[in-house]
């Protein structure tokens, strides 16, 4: 009688726990499909803003795509993917607040919270990482955490194009404190350069005043 009442109480324990996980993985699919749908939108719209280069987003469309990106966090807590595109919605807004410092500053912030945050999370993403080394910059912030995110940017995309001119805003703006590894690292840039890129580059490189590097750019 007692092995009997063992036996179903071991299988009523293991009926509850399979219950229990089944439960647990409808929630987390239910949760990403939510997500998923609640930002495809915005995701579809970041994506398209950050191939052009002619126009600009307005500041509702902004706001809107920012809304629906936190919505979606909600049921998407700690989604990198989701962290990287708010970092990038409140860098817009900072662009937008140039000429007003404060503000600027402000949204900033708001930029570097979310690409540590991405980091932590997704610590190989490259332009998470670039990101951080430029926003720093901006700041005018004197700090090692700009080296550290320009070597981690380096180490996991120098050959992509966005981390490129990222870092290179960065780099040849502080050319003399860049060290021989890192100025070694923007020649060899430089030198493989083609195209749009190295129209960027040039351009670049001119307005940090670093005319001497252009020898490296392609004729």
């Amino acid at each position: 009688m007692l092995e009997r009442i063992k036996r179903n109480y071991l299988l009523d324990l293991a009926v509850v726990v399979l219950l229990m996980g089944m439960m647990t993985s409808i929630y987390i699919a239910t949760g990403y499909a939510i997500g998923d749908i609640l930002t495809l939108q915005a995701r579809s719209q970041i994506n398209a803003w950050q191939r052009q280069t002619a126009s600009f987003p307005r500041v509702g469309e902004i706001g809107k795509a920012l809304n629906s990106l936190n919505s979606g966090a909600r049921w998407l807590p700690g989604d990198p993917v989701l962290i990287e595109g708010i970092g990038y919605l409140y860098g817009l807004r900072a662009n937008i607040a140039r000429n007003l410092p404060e503000l600027e500053h402000a949204m900033l912030d708001e930029v570097l919270v979310a690409y540590r945050s991405a980091v932590a999370r997704r610590p190989m993403s490259a332009y998470a990482w670039a990101n951080i080394a430029l926003v720093l910059h901006r700041k005018n912030a004197d700090l090692p955490e700009i080296w550290i995110a320009v070597d981690r940017a380096l180490l996991y995309g120098q050959r992509e194009a966005g981390v490129q001119i990222r870092l290179a805003e960065v780099v040849f703006r502080r050319w003399e404190e860049a060290g021989d590894s890192r100025r070694a690292a923007f020649r060899e840039i430089l030198s493989t350069s083609r195209g749009r890129v190295a129209g960027d580059l040039r351009k670049i490189v001119e307005a940090a005043g670093q005319p001497e590097e252009l020898a490296y750019l392609p004729g």
